[in-house]
């Protein structure tokens, strides 16, 4: 999977710092101290670009260094108080497509409330039952649900037409 690198912006506050990215409106962050403040940052970038993907939005580019370096310094002009910038790296989110499907209403409950008991959304849970039919790791590199030890409450499904 691709990585992309974000400018963010990171800002001294009276009870830690405070971290945002000046090409995604609302994407923000704080921390304690500067490495929880980055640690935070990745985090929220990454999941903000994965909402945004599963929302069928537009992904931006980054923005180059020249044009954060003029936001840096209309941000410094305007507060008068330092700010920096890092780079924050994470994994570009995959392409997201928006689907309909009927199913059978029994079976959507159950699904939704194994979801919600695994922490995933509906479509994390279509997407990672599907990864498990065929075979395939999850984003994650795993081949079942965050926060399952192992495969167990897996049934075996019956084998796969060969296309």
């Amino acid at each position: 999977m691709a990585k992309v690198t974000y400018i963010a912006f990171l800002e001294a506050t009276d009870d830690g710092y405070g971290v945002s990215f000046p090409d995604l409106e609302g994407c923000i962050s704080w921390g304690a101290d500067q490495t929880q403040a980055l640690e935070n940052a990745r985090e929220a970038l990454s999941l903000h670009l994965e909402g945004m993907a599963e929302e069928g939005l537009e992904i931006p580019s980054p923005s180059d260094l020249k044009a954060v370096a003029r936001r840096l310094a209309e941000a410094y002009v305007e507060r008068r108080e330092p700010t920096v910038y890092v780079g924050v790296e994470v994994k570009a989110p995959e392409a997201a497509e928006r689907v309909n499907v009927y199913l059978n209403k029994g079976l959507l409950d159950r699904m939704d409330r194994h979801a919600r008991r695994r922490g995933v959304n509906r479509s994390e849970f279509i997407a990672l039952a599907a990864r498990h039919y065929m075979g395939e790791p999850s984003k994650g590199g795993a081949s079942h649900f965050p926060g399952d030890a192992d495969t167990e409450g897996w049934v075996e499904h019956p084998p796969i037409l060969q296309e």
